[in-house]
């Protein structure tokens, strides 16, 4: 069997705000351990997201949390850290240790404090894997080819002069990304980049093309998307894959 990598996308961890509308971007600690056992019952060895794709053959899972929000660090890092499981988390830089942050582009989701400097380096001493989000969190298929190319080059930049590494992978902030956007990656340094396409990352798959499976919810009930698709990997279920699509996605 080749190399079968299942990513998990998480955005915040505990429980959402009263005057939140999109209130599936919250998901429990608990929940989070629901996943991870349930993966681990089926054979899934639990890595950083290049420590993944850098293994040969075997079935891997990352869990990732996109945006770099503080309770990332206050309720997600503890919870892992009891399974013995590190995270990968992915930052937007231009945004770093500030407090009640709204992203332009969003809706229903309220204002939110993020993770901070010091924060991210206790990550990475972890052993968490800290990757970039972009400087700004744009959809970036819609700007102009150099003003992305500006917004992921500063990130990489700012993540190596802060942290002491330059970061090896990027999430496409909302899932949006285009040729251009390949390219400034690429161009950038980066070894690979993960979109919202749902899947499981094969061998073969373009490793600046990769999917995930995006989970949030407050219930049990919103552990069924993780749990279908980990039934189509032992076998159990027919899988459908979604073609590439080079344009914006669902997902933040």
């Amino acid at each position: 069997m080749g190399r079968r990598v299942f990513i998990l996308l998480y955005h915040h961890v505990g429980a959402p705000p009263r005057d939140v509308l999109r209130r599936k971007l919250w998901v429990t600690p608990g929940l989070i351990a629901l996943h991870v056992r349930f993966l681990r019952a089926l054979g899934y060895r639990f890595t950083t997201v290049s420590e993944a794709l850098a293994t040969d053959a075997g079935r891997l899972a990352c869990v990732t949390f996109d945006d770099g929000f503080r309770d990332n660090v206050d309720l997600g890092l503890p919870a892992l850290r009891a399974l013995g499981v590190p995270g990968t988390v992915y930052v937007v830089t231009g945004e770093v240790g500030r407090q009640a942050v709204s992203f332009d582009e969003e809706t229903g989701t309220g204002a939110s404090d993020m993770a901070s400097w010091d924060d991210l380096r206790k990550l990475r001493d972890a052993g968490w894997e800290v990757g970039s989000h972009g400087a700004a969190h744009r959809r970036l298929a819609r700007l102009p080819a150099d003003e992305q190319r500006r917004l992921v080059a500063a990130s990489r930049e700012a993540l190596a002069r802060e942290l002491g590494s330059p970061p090896r992978s990027f999430a496409f902030p909302y899932g949006s990304y285009s040729a251009e956007t390949l390219h400034a990656v690429r161009e950038a340094g980066f070894e690979s980049a993960l979109t919202t396409r749902r899947g499981v990352a094969r061998e073969d798959d373009d490793p600046f093309q990769l999917p995930r499976v995006t989970i949030g919810g407050q219930h049990a009930l919103h552990a069924v998307r993780a749990l279908k698709l980990a039934l189509v990997e032992v076998g159990l279920l027919p899988l459908h894959r979604p073609p590439l699509v080079g344009g914006a996605g669902t997902a933040r």
